[in-house]
């Protein structure tokens, strides 16, 4: 029997590459791109499964890689984790602790603690700020289309 679109099956991990895992469910390949294997990012190294695992997985549609036979999702098992499930939790004017994710001389990145990333119009190279920093930080512009939010350090 075949997997169907929208099937939860489990899968076993045959292979893991740098961009994503391949896994067997009764002789069909599954195909799992590593963006899928988490709703965080960057994707924690705990949620790649090694050769061998199991993982549950959710079918999303037939592959057109050579590779594989469908492609399948982790991540859309668990939609509420979305970070952009409920985008008006998100409010121009909150303050939240931010934990700096990424410095650039055009801008840093940081991490909202419901999972969205944060941009910062700052020059992070220039300001000192180092990766893993926590800053008080407040919201001055939502975009749901891009799924960010900016915002200004305040502490």
């Amino acid at each position: 029997m075949t997997p169907q679109i929208k099937d939860i099956i489990t899968i076993k991990i045959l292979e893991v590459f740098a961009y994503g895992v391949i896994g067997i469910y009764k002789n069909q390949r599954i195909y799992v791109d590593l963006i899928e294997l988490s709703w965080q990012t960057p994707i924690p190294e705990e949620s790649i499964p090694k050769v061998g695992d199991e993982i549950k997985t959710i079918v999303l549609n037939t592959s057109h890689r050579h590779d594989s036979d469908y492609l399948g999702s982790v991540r859309h098992l668990t939609p509420e984790k979305n970070p952009w499930h409920d985008p008006s939790i998100y409010k121009i004017g909150d303050e939240f602790i931010g934990e700096i994710d990424s410095i650039n001389s055009f801008g840093c990145w940081a991490l909202h603690p419901n999972g969205a990333d944060v941009r910062l119009l700052v020059d992070g190279i220039k300001t000192g700020l180092k990766k893993g920093q926590k800053l008080t930080l407040r919201i001055t512009k939502i975009n749901e289309r891009h799924r960010s939010v900016d915002a200004e350090i305040i502490q």
